[in-house]
């Protein structure tokens, strides 16, 4: 077990040390055999659907990077640890390309964030609130089928393209 702790004024040489000491203890036998033990639950879990690089993509503004983690079967509906999808962050982001092809791709408007916000909510222009307000209609009504269909017709359109 490591341990910190504020050093304070070294007496040896009389300088203000504000550094931290650095103590290292041994484990007792329980906290061996609990590291041992798999049957045990992981005091660290990892959601491998927080902070996708889709997210991480929408966040920077990097849509050709966005293009090939959709066709890599990325979702625009994966949610952050504060429950943002790729809409929400590019929003708050301001493009408006990056904006269009999440939406085509059935990206969910109508997604609140932990804070109840909306990616309308994060808009940064009138076009991007224009655009998330039309996606809000249209999407309210989608099924996870019809999401598919449109995911589906989009990368049809990319391979076009490229």
């Amino acid at each position: 077990m490591i341990l910190l702790s504020p050093n304070g004024l070294d007496e040896e040489d009389g300088d203000l040390d504000l550094g931290y000491e650095l103590k290292v203890e041994e484990a007792t036998k329980e906290e061996a055999e609990d590291v041992d033990d798999p049957n045990k639950a992981s005091e660290v879990s990892v959601d491998l659907l927080k902070n996708t690089p889709l997210l991480w993509a929408a966040r920077e503004g990097h849509l050709g990077v966005i293009w090939s983690l959709l066709q890599d079967g990325y979702s625009p509906n994966d949610t952050d640890k504060l429950e943002n999808n790729a809409l929400h962050l590019a929003a708050a982001n301001g493009d408006l390309k990056i904006l269009k092809v999440l939406i085509d791709d059935g990206g969910n408007a109508n997604v609140v964030n932990h804070y109840k916000n909306l990616p309308i909510d994060l808009a940064k222009s009138k076009e991007a609130h224009h655009m998330l307000a039309s996606a809000m209609a249209a999407g309210a009504s989608m099924t996870e089928k019809d999401v598919l269909e449109k995911h589906e017709r989009n990368m049809r359109h990319v391979s076009i393209v490229m």
